[in-house]
């Protein structure tokens, strides 16, 4: 209960940094901090700290047999838990953890380029999505595929290319939904307006539509 009190305290510094910020970096960080914590301020029964410095989830697959039964326990543990890497802000956490203040100037940038990364990764499932429903089922998808498209535009249209957009307005035109292309073709271009107009060439674009 001590070393989960030190660890709610520390967290209570970094909530405020979090604020806005995708939820999967606020977990991400929870899972982080529940786990460095640990090793630092328990270290007699939490996992080897330089072990998990340098664990990766994929290590394991390469290595097994020249890993001690120390290490192969540590990496069992680790994997059960979740924990991909030690990266950027890893390490941030664990020297302010070890410090006993954190750099918050380091500590947001380094949330700042997971938040984006975070959010680039939703729009790829999101644009990807209408194809999604119509690949994988034989039933009358249709409301929902034409519904999936429209949403793809209308909420992540600054992160479409013009050949991910052409296939949307292609596709709903082919259902007879001509008014919607319209529509979604000037959301796009208000979403692309600081575009220079050699991005808007379909041939320097790659086709996702099946």
């Amino acid at each position: 209960i001590r070393v989960i009190r030190r660890i709610r305290r520390f967290l209570s510094h970094i909530e405020p940094q979090l604020a806005g910020l995708h939820i999967g970096v606020t977990e991400t960080v929870i899972h982080s901090m529940a786990l460095l914590g640990w090793c630092v301020f328990e270290p007699k029964l939490a996992p080897n700290l330089e072990q998990v410095q340098r664990y990766n989830r994929f290590s394991g697959l390469f290595s097994e047999k020249k890993s001690s039964l120390e290490s192969k326990k540590v990496g069992q543990f680790l994997h059960a838990y979740g924990f991909g890497e030690f990266d950027e802000v890893d390490s941030i956490l664990l020297a302010g953890l070890k410090a006993g203040a954190f750099e918050f100037s380091k500590l947001q940038a380094a949330l700042a380029e997971m938040d984006q990364k975070l959010s680039k990764s939703d729009a790829r499932q999101a644009i990807a999505k209408p194809w999604s429903i119509l690949g994988e089922s034989f039933d009358d998808v249709e409301s929902e595929f034409k519904t999936a498209l429209i949403e793809s535009v209308e909420k992540y249209a600054a992160d479409m290319s013009p050949g991910e957009l052409d296939d949307v307005l292609s596709t709903l035109k082919e259902l007879g939904d001509a008014t919607s292309a319209d529509r979604l073709l000037q959301v796009y271009m208000e979403a692309q307006v600081d575009r220079a107009r050699e991005f808007f060439s379909l041939s320097s674009h790659t086709m996702s539509r099946p």
